[in-house]
């Protein structure tokens, strides 16, 4: 609603998800990312941990990865964080035996990769022949519907439960900045 730092205020075009035009949204692309360099970090593209590593025990101490050409190295860290989602993290837990951990990292019980419950999802865009506006605002689910979400399968239902969000839709921004709205459907 006004500026921040030194991001602009929010002009409500409603393209949140799609990454702020301006820069006002608050996101990693946006404030972290410029101030790591600054900070002293080293960004690695296309290097994929492979590994942690505990040459203290039961601290992780350092990262091996590769390098775009594939190459091994190893980070060296004070401090390891993971914040690889929920597939990458079990992953390198998994990956990550050593002495001690011969299941894997903080996997004493067995149970890193396991119950994990994923939900898939499909995605139905829309035209409508009247113009709406989508743009306007800031953008997020309005409406989630889970009339009949029953947790089992049957006739018509090959994948159990469904649920509708409805969501704004997106927009073409013009030259002038000012989005555009394609209102004639069908062509």
């Amino acid at each position: 609603s006004e500026p921040y730092r030194d991001r602009p205020a929010c002009l409500n075009v409603g393209r949140c998800e799609a990454g702020c035009p301006i820069g006002a949204l608050r996101n990693p692309l946006v404030a972290d990312l410029p101030a790591a360099p600054r900070a002293g970090a080293v960004l690695r593209h296309r290097a994929p941990v492979t590994r942690i590593r505990t040459d203290r025990p039961d601290r992780a101490d350092a990262v091996e990865y590769r390098d775009a050409d594939g190459r091994a190295h190893v980070q060296p860290a004070r401090l390891v964080i993971l914040a690889a989602g929920a597939v990458q993290i079990p992953r390198l837990l998994l990956a990550s035996v050593v002495p001690g951990h011969e299941a894997g990292l903080s996997n004493a019980n067995g149970l890193v990769g396991r119950c994990f419950m994923l939900h898939s999802l499909s995605l139905v865009n829309g035209l409508f022949p009247q113009t709406t506006d989508p743009w306007m605002g800031v953008n997020g689910g309005q409406l989630i519907s889970q009339d009949d979400y029953a947790k089992d399968r049957g006739p018509g239902r090959p994948f159990g439960s469904y649920q509708w969000q409805i969501a704004p839709a997106v927009y073409t921004p013009s030259c002038s900045g000012r989005p555009t709205i394609s209102a004639a459907w069908p062509p």
